[in-house]
């Protein structure tokens, strides 16, 4: 979720991933249009994870860029992904492909945004 709680509208806004080991992105950046002060907007992403990773805490890299007037804008920040180990279903499949829910926080203060999530996943199971 991205949330404008600035003055100006964000234009054209769009977030990008770059998970990296041991996800793979399968879906490119997001187009979110413009977000309207006091609103929000959000993006789906869809990553294939590799089954055999251990359980912990991955941080993938999450990209927003936006026109504020007739600046861009650019901020990077690291989310975390937390994998959970779930016996039956993982190995069986293997490679499973998984729906990500990109959970974002945006905050938008002094034409910053700052970026934040957290998502739970048990391999094997395609719910977020």
């Amino acid at each position: 979720m991205v949330h404008n709680r600035g003055d100006q509208a964000a234009v054209e806004a769009v977030v990008s991933l770059e998970p990296g080991s041991p996800f793979n992105l399968t879906d490119g950046p997001q187009e979110l249009g413009t977000v309207e002060p006091g609103k929000s907007s959000s993006a789906r992403f869809r990553m294939v994870a590799d089954m055999e990773a251990p359980p912990g805490p991955r941080p993938v890299s999450c990209n927003l860029s936006y026109l504020s007037g007739r600046i861009l804008r650019q901020e990077d920040r690291a989310v975390v992904l937390e994998v959970e180990r779930d016996g039956s279903w993982g190995k069986a499949l293997g490679g499973a492909l998984l729906l990500a829910v990109l959970a974002l926080a945006a905050v938008w203060l002094r034409g910053r945004v700052e970026i934040s999530g957290l998502w739970r996943r048990r391999p094997g199971r395609r719910k977020w």
